[in-house]
């Protein structure tokens, strides 16, 4: 709190996944705080033009929803006609986490027609590796926790009939201007992924 006061922020940005309620609390007692909650497409498209308004770009904000809202309508029509594929999306070791639902990831997955086999369990669960569920592709992300051939290498192991398939996290989780990139990634990603028979 020092250190934020020392800055004088005029506006500090959180968001209910990275930030507690009670450092919220703390922090809106001094200043003018936003905190985002994003689990949709529609709800990003609602932050970003809040963000507009707050800093006094709101142009910019309305034309960047707008290459995110044409790059998905492009991907939609693309991923249409593609097999859904059966998918556990990795975000840390030690312990072994995946993510689960009620989070932006597993909405993205949705559009990707990926269907998360952890998909009935809350936010970001812990697994066991001895009880893997069976999936088409394990899903490495490169964030929270940068995966490595080594840790597939411990996968392998228990998810033999699995293909594995490392990704830029950034793009699965990241809710602002990211996503304006994010669909033709997910596009060449789709192109490359090997699903074993």
């Amino acid at each position: 709190m020092e250190k934020i006061r020392a800055l004088q922020p005029d506006l500090i940005l959180c968001n209910k996944e990275e930030n507690t309620k009670a450092m919220v609390d703390e922090l809106a007692a001094e200043f003018t705080v936003h905190v985002s909650d994003v689990n949709t497409l529609t709800q990003s498209y609602d932050m970003i033009q809040q963000y507009g308004q707050l800093l006094a770009v709101s142009e910019k904000a309305a034309a960047l929803v707008e290459d995110i809202k044409r790059e998905v309508q492009a991907f939609n029509d693309y991923i249409a006609d593609k097999p859904r594929l059966t998918v556990a999306y990795f975000i840390w070791r030690n312990p072994w986490m995946v993510v689960g639902s009620d989070t932006f990831v597993n909405y993205l997955l949705q559009l990707n027609k990926l269907d998360n086999v952890y998909a009935d369990t809350p936010r970001y669960p812990e697994v066991n590796l001895e009880e893997l569920k069976s999936v088409d592709v394990m899903l490495l992300s490169s964030e929270p926790f940068p995966f490595k051939e080594k840790h597939q290498k411990e996968l392998e192991a228990y998810a033999p009939q699995a293909a594995f398939s490392f990704v830029d996290g950034e793009y699965f989780s990241w809710y602002g201007s990211r996503l304006a990139a994010a669909f033709r990634y997910f596009r060449k990603w789709r192109e490359t992924v090997e699903v074993k028979e």
